[in-house]
């Protein structure tokens, strides 16, 4: 039975993907909304709006000839699961008189649904609405379905036949007691529960009855996807309020406190959004992920203002991207206000824990306390990880690592030198008595660089295969930029950059950017072609090939990297619309 619940969805997910993955096409008609099928009382939902574009997707990132050079691929492709899949795919065109690039314009050309309904008894009910155009095609297309899936059981001599009922005078089928299924004119509906394929019924005759198009809820989310969305998500947020599981993230003081420091803008938005929208559209020649609340700065916790600037000032600073960068970000974070609301923040034993905490952080800060470290730190933040063209020395380490830096924008960057000095130069004293240095001390267009070097001895060198090489730890301060670099390459490149930006503008009223990011996979690409004797190796023993093989496959692999362009994210806040996007950008 369970073996047959498993070919019977297989076979429907087969179906569904195998009509997904043909060339674009016009639709002929607007076919009605499957979301008027789905309950008012669902929680969570998924849509599909343009299965052909997503079909072309599939195509181009499935049909690069490349990927036959991998031979996880082609045992993928050879695999007896791939060949009755192409077999059931072939058995339908034929028995439907259309290729499937068709059958994906008619038997979906609506739309795709997928409905869930949270609730602590087991299982959750779920719809899925596959919302045709032609009510013959998906009269046959099931009937179809449901003799494979009788031939296919007869042939692993499992009996265990749909069974036909009746509800309110529409044929219903049910295999088993969890896939249950109906046709409601063009829209094939299954559920797991039949309670639920009978609420699609009455739904579907009932048509003047509250659906999921109705819900209020669903109302303040949908202005959120954009119109241009190839697929988007709905998710009803009150069942993760009142969860008790849940509901501790979102409370102050709060025992999951690092959530509110790193997360802070977006557990708030999601405590006061009734809903949250996710969704995939085209943009800029590329594809971009969106995840957005109804929710922004009004009525926003004063805790938040850690992670939002106060009206008018500016938001996070534009990206450094030196050459060779590999990932680049920048970000609003205030860490002082976290100290000054800590009673806020912290339940009563960990406000003591971290209070006796900072009274004793004076001896290894050199004199000055934790919390007020803080206050010097400033607002704007800027993470750059870079390829290392010339690490400097004259030993070349086995295990290459690429550099990495942090600039900041501290409020007085006189105060935050004077203060981070003692400590800095405390902490490679003590190094220095377990690991040979030497100072550098260098001025670099007008900019003085402090930092050090690990001598080149057989010590060091035996130190992890000579990882210390890859680094020379630096520091320094230019304009009212303070840098922290793991490389003294990559201060240089820093300083560079920094002399040529131009001032930051200040954020205007309707909202303003708190994070941004990028990848570039051409600079990751660089990076792993300089590892690339540890990848041959590493895919020789893990994939079992040849030394020749293995040198072929991360060819291409590290080919294909160089060719997906850039990945870029950012996160806005407004004041009534938190946004966060992922970029995929060619």
């Amino acid at each position: 039975m369970i073996r047959s619940r498993i070919l019977v969805a297989a076979m429907v997910a087969a179906i569904f993907w195998s009509a997904a993955v043909g060339p674009s096409a016009a639709r002929a008609a607007s076919p009605p909304d499957p979301l008027r099928l789905v309950s008012p009382a669902a929680d969570f939902v998924v849509k599909i709006e343009k299965p052909r574009a997503i079909a072309d997707l599939v195509v181009l990132l499935t049909g690069k000839p490349e990927l036959e050079g991998f031979r996880g691929y082609r045992d993928y492709i050879g695999s007896t699961n791939y060949q009755l899949f192409r077999q059931l795919v072939a058995h339908f065109e034929h028995k439907l008189g259309h290729s499937w690039p068709e059958l994906l314009d008619q038997m979906a050309g609506g739309g795709i649904v997928l409905a869930v309904k949270f609730q602590s008894k087991q299982p959750a009910p779920v719809l899925l609405v596959l919302q045709g155009t032609d009510p013959t095609l998906t009269e046959r297309f099931f009937r179809n379905l449901r003799e494979a899936v009788a031939e296919e059981q007869a042939r692993q001599g499992v009996i265990e036949e749909y069974k036909s009922e009746s509800y309110r005078g529409i044929e219903t089928f049910h295999v088993g007691e969890n896939l249950y299924a109906a046709t409601l004119d063009a829209a094939l509906v299954y559920s797991n529960m039949p309670e639920a394929l009978h609420t699609a019924i009455d739904q579907h005759l009932d048509p003047a009855k509250p659906s999921l198009l109705n819900d209020k809820t669903l109302g303040e989310g949908q202005p959120l996807v954009p119109d241009n969305s190839l697929a988007w998500a709905w998710l009803r947020l009150e069942y993760a309020h009142q969860s008790p599981e849940v509901k501790t993230v979102f409370e102050l003081p709060s025992t999951f406190f690092p959530s509110h420091v790193f997360f802070g803008g977006l557990v708030d938005v999601m405590r006061r959004s009734p809903c949250l929208v996710a969704s995939v559209h085209s943009e800029s020649g590329g594809l971009a992920l969106s995840l957005c609340m109804p929710r922004g700065t009004n009525g926003m916790h004063d805790l938040v203002r850690a992670h939002v600037p106060p009206p008018g000032q500016p938001g996070a600073l534009p990206l450094l991207s030196p050459e060779g960068t590999l990932f680049s970000s920048s970000f609003y974070l205030d860490p002082a206000e976290f100290w000054k609301q800590r009673a806020v923040l912290l339940p009563g034993e960990l406000l003591k824990q971290f209070e006796a905490g900072d009274k004793q952080s004076e001896l290894p800060l050199q004199g000055i306390r934790f919390s007020q470290l803080l206050e010097f730190v400033g607002t704007r933040h800027r993470i750059v990880v870079a390829r290392q063209d010339n690490s400097g020395y004259s030993f070349s380490s086995d295990t290459h690592y690429p550099a990495f830096a942090w600039v900041l924008e501290p409020r007085s960057p006189e105060a935050f030198e004077k203060a981070i000095d003692k400590p800095l130069t405390g902490a490679a004293f003590l190094a220095g008595l377990q690991i040979p240095l030497t100072a550098i001390d260098e001025t670099y267009h007008g900019v003085r660089i402090s930092g050090y070097r690990f001598v080149e001895n057989d010590a060091n060198k035996a130190r992890n295969n000579g990882v210390l090489f890859n680094y020379s730890p630096c520091r320094a301060r230019s304009g009212n930029q303070y840098i922290v670099s793991s490389t003294l390459g990559l201060m240089h490149k820093l300083i560079d950059a920094l002399q040529k930006e131009s001032p930051a503008t200040p954020a205007s009223s309707n909202g303003v950017t708190t994070l941004q990011s990028r990848l570039v996979w051409g600079g990751v690409s660089d990076y792993l072609g300089g590892i690339k004797k540890q990848l041959i190796t590493q895919n020789m023993l893990e994939q079992g090939n040849s030394p020749e093989g293995a040198a072929k496959e991360v060819s291409l692999f590290l080919n294909l990297i160089d060719q997906l362009g850039k990945v870029e994210s950012s996160t806005r806040i407004e004041p009534n619309r938190y946004e966060f996007n992922v970029r995929f950008v060619p």
